[in-house]
């Protein structure tokens, strides 16, 4: 059996060319095929199995139409759950991330639209337009490219990039079963739908609930339970180094606890610098022979220098940066490349660091899954516009209902109340536990490090399905 990986853009890396599914696949006699959009250098680097075969995505462009229904889509099921979800702020951030006039333009006449279309199989029908529409674009190059590999199934890593939908729209044209993985806790309730499949590989059960409450045309039978790859190096020890090693690479005291600020990109977060400076700012009124030390970690996705002036003006922030590749030329977030050794990084983080502080991400359910407390930064900082952002509306997005309900973090809700909350979460860990518990298997289908072999199962579940 044939497998055939989409990967249009760096997002489906970390999850599958650095994980354990490619290599369960071969080990179990199948054979591995990526669709890719990669130089030969990053390819090099990657280190995969010398069997796996490599296709270049062909040159393609969106047409105007298809990216107007596309966009379309999303936003009639933002406008549809928008009183429901309070999530005025995700249209306002979507819109505000359009970019220039000619964007800003479809993305307009998408918000109306999707206002059109907003009903409960509204988006549905958009879909279906969707793809006939990318349907009539010229693509001969996909159908060549997946004439030649003849792959069992055609699986994208995630269902974001408009890039996939082509390989899909195709590989279903064909008759070739297709499946998408749904990338991110926050994607189903944002409307992070791009490519339609057959399949739809989900966290958990809350989300595969998700999934049918905002594409009521995706059923039950569509989707597979598998949990996700991300938070699998957790769980291997041969990535973690001593204590004392990772302590003496960062400029750190092994004896003194070490919080780990996790910074936010700066569409969702565009004060996120801002509020580095207050947690370094309040740990330099500790005794110095207790005070947490603090190591920042950007998001990858952040490529700005907001926080330079932070770090430069607070020597006693150790930095981690991110291994991820900047191919030459390139500066967007889709061209910035994860390094098989940025696991290894980031599980040693979450392995030393005795907790996290940010405004609330995926990262509190990574320390979750090493049995570690989250702090949750929930006041406006300087600075902030509120006619444009605020930490109340930030905090009422639809994906932030299980933390409410659990309250499986600490809270951190004023500037004056940093150092009390650093020393309760450092003090309590076992306070927030059953919740912090509750929360991770909710959302994450356990146990987390068995993700791959389930992904693996649930692609043979498909291609041995009766045609």
């Amino acid at each position: 059996m044939t497998v055939l990986f989409v990967i249009p853009d760096c997002l489906g890396i970390r999850n599958f060319l650095h994980s354990r599914v490619l290599e369960i696949l071969i080990q179990k006699g199948n054979q591995v095929a990526v669709w890719h959009t990669f130089d030969e250098q990053v390819l090099a680097q990657m280190q995969l199995h010398p069997s796996v075969r490599f296709h270049r995505l062909p040159a393609w462009r969106e047409g105007v139409i298809e990216r107007l229904l596309r966009e379309a889509k999303v936003y009639a099921q933002l406008v549809r759950f928008c009183q429901r979800d309070n999530n005025i702020l995700a249209l306002r951030q979507r819109f505000r991330a359009a970019g220039g006039t000619q964007k800003k333009i479809i993305a307009l006449a998408a918000f109306l639209l999707g206002c059109l279309f907003s009903g409960r199989h509204g988006s549905g029908r958009l879909a279906r337009w969707h793809s006939r529409a990318a349907r009539a674009n010229n693509l001969v190059a996909f159908r060549q490219t997946l004439m030649d590999v003849n792959p069992n199934l055609v699986f994208c890593t995630h269902q974001r990039a408009a890039y996939a939908v082509p390989c899909l729209e195709v590989a279903r044209e064909l008759k070739i079963p297709t499946a998408t993985f749904v990338y991110s806790w926050d994607n189903p309730p944002k409307g992070r739908m791009a490519v339609s499949a057959d399949f739809y590989f989900a966290w958990s059960k809350h989300m595969a609930a998700e999934l049918m409450t905002y594409c009521p045309d995706i059923t039950e039978r569509q989707i597979k339970i598998t949990g996700t790859p991300q938070f699998e190096p957790y769980f291997n020890p041969d990535l973690t180094i001593s204590r004392e090693e990772f302590c003496r690479n960062n400029g750190l005291d092994a004896a003194r606890p070490i919080v780990c600020f996790s910074g936010g990109d700066s569409i969702t977060s565009p004060y996120d610098h801002h509020y580095l400076a207050d947690v370094a700012n309040e740990l330099t009124h500790w005794p110095q022979a207790t005070a947490p030390q603090l190591i920042f970690r950007p998001i990858p996705a952040d490529l700005s220098t907001r926080y330079d002036s932070v770090v430069a003006s607070n020597p006693a922030i150790a930095v981690s940066k991110p291994r991820w590749r900047m191919p030459e030329g390139e500066a967007s977030w889709e061209g910035v490349i994860p390094l098989r050794e940025d696991s290894a990084l980031l599980a040693n983080l979450v392995t030393y660091c005795d907790a996290v502080i940010n405004l609330g991400s995926t990262m509190g359910l990574d320390f979750a899954m090493k049995g570690k407390p989250a702090i949750n930064i929930n006041y406006n900082t300087q600075g902030v516009d509120e006619a444009r952002w605020t930490i109340r509306d930030y905090y009422r997005v639809p994906h932030f209902k299980t933390v409410h309900q659990l309250n499986p973090v600490f809270w951190i809700n004023s500037r004056a109340e940093i150092r009390q909350v650093l020393a309760q979460a450092l003090g309590g860990v076992e306070e927030k536990k059953l919740a912090r518990e509750k929360w991770k298997e909710t959302l994450v289908q356990h146990p987390p490090e068995l993700a791959s072999e389930r992904i693996v199962r649930a692609m043979e579940d498909i291609i041995l399905l009766p045609r």
